[in-house]
């Protein structure tokens, strides 16, 4: 279980919506409803959110029965509302093939809308968190076990190089570890392949974390290229390197402290009453936290520094 965390589910024309946030299933069903600048006002709030690390409150962009419609659920019962039938805190019943694709096609329409707001990052994003797969829903977002490996890219063309000539020429580099190998083999496997959650056609819903990771993932990019950036070129401004750190801080703080990066009805699904699984998922959960943590945690031997360090040298001997 995942006490610290709240959950919230709303619903859209049958289809649950439902995330550890309460601004993001707001977000969800603001954009289902087409309600496109009260949409604006909640990415306002989330953005803000995760970036200074402050809790705003959602209330000002309410507009709308939407919004009232969202509820505080135990994370034990959230399954109980994968249903095409209004929630009643009641277990779903079976819902026709017509039913089955009315709800695809608001699933579809819903997450398409967003291109109509966020950014080109952002709705691609969006679009990989959000993708179902014929192979299950995976419990956390595999994107995590990338974010190493788009970072050091980044870091290298804002340098002028290419990660794969870089890599042809130095394969023994030990910075492509962290390319290959963000954590270990035996959660990259559990991440990957053994946490993933079978659901049946019926059993439609929108994750909302999966569309809040997509919206905020592109500010941690960001962030992280401007932080190492600035240690290659430092800035006239001597607040602007500690104060860019501290946007590093601030987003990643809010992923793992939201934990945006799991599905919670997924992990309900296959976790169930197997305190086993329970463990395992908590293990990775940890792990993956540690993982965002050690970008900025560490001092002068914090992974962007290492990094930094790394990709000079590279250039330096390539030159």
């Amino acid at each position: 279980m995942s006490p610290s965390l709240k959950f919230y589910v709303g619903q859209f024309e049958g289809l649950p919506v439902i995330g550890s946030t309460k601004a993001a299933v707001e977000l969800v069903l603001a954009t289902a409803a087409r309600k496109i600048d009260v949409a604006k006002k909640l990415l306002k709030t989330i953005i803000d959110e995760a970036s200074t690390n402050k809790e705003k409150s959602s209330a000002a962009a309410n507009q709308g029965k939407e919004s009232g419609d969202v509820k505080e659920v135990s994370e034990k019962d959230i399954l109980s509302f994968i249903s095409c039938a209004p929630m009643k805190g009641k277990p779903p019943k079976q819902p026709t093939k017509v039913e089955i694709g009315k709800l695809q096609k608001v699933r579809k329409d819903t997450l398409e809308t967003f291109k109509l707001f966020v950014t080109k990052d952002q709705e691609s994003e969006i679009i990989e968190s959000t993708k179902r797969s014929d192979r299950g829903e995976h419990v956390i977002n595999n994107d995590v076990l990338a974010f190493y490996r788009k970072s050091i890219r980044k870091l290298i063309e804002n340098r002028g190089g290419q990660m794969e000539e870089l890599r042809a020429r130095f394969v023994n580099h030990p910075l492509w570890q962290y390319c290959d190998n963000p954590v270990t083999q035996d959660y990259k496997d559990r991440i990957m392949t053994e946490m993933v959650a079978h659901f049946e056609v019926s059993e439609l819903y929108i994750n909302a974390n999966a569309v809040v990771y997509g919206l905020v993932i592109p500010y941690v990019h960001e962030a992280v290229q401007r932080y190492m950036g600035f240690l290659s070129q430092p800035p006239t401004d001597p607040n602007a390197i500690p104060f860019a750190l501290q946007q590093v801080s601030h987003i990643v703080h809010y992923i793992n402290g939201q934990q945006v990066y799991v599905d919670f009805l997924a992990k309900e699904k296959w976790v169930g009453n197997n305190p086993h699984r329970e463990g395992r998922f908590q293990e990775c959960r940890h792990v993956v936290n540690t993982m965002f943590q050690n970008l900025y945690d560490g001092g002068v031997d914090c992974l962007m520094r290492r990094w930094v360090r790394d990709v000079n040298a590279i250039l330096q001997n390539n030159a």
